[in-house]
């Protein structure tokens, strides 16, 4: 289900996804991004993208914005396993005793 961003599927010059779930025609892209905080230190955080996918007459992907009310199994499976990955990413640290932990 998981699939690495294929370079030729993005525009040239344009973002790539950090991360790919691929699922029965839904398409769920991970984006990595950073903001400055209001301390000036850089923060990352993630955000997803949803499309359904198709392949049209000559045999090439495409994405549409929506995806069939039948695919929404296939979409909370690949929102799962996305959840599954970043999460243990985005989960902030627990200061204990003056030390950073992560729980």
């Amino acid at each position: 289900m998981y699939q690495k961003p294929n370079k030729t599927e993005y525009k040239k010059g344009t973002n790539r996804p950090d991360a790919v779930f691929q699922n029965n025609g839904v398409d769920l892209a991970v984006w990595k991004n950073t903001r400055r905080t209001e301390e000036g230190e850089l923060e990352v955080f993630y955000k997803a993208t949803l499309n359904g996918t198709y392949e049209d007459k000559e045999g090439r992907t495409r994405y549409t914005k929506g995806i069939l009310v039948d695919e929404i199994p296939s979409a909370i499976e690949a929102l799962t396993k996305a959840y599954e990955k970043y999460q243990p990413i985005i989960e902030p640290p627990v200061k204990e005793g003056g030390l950073e932990k992560k729980v």
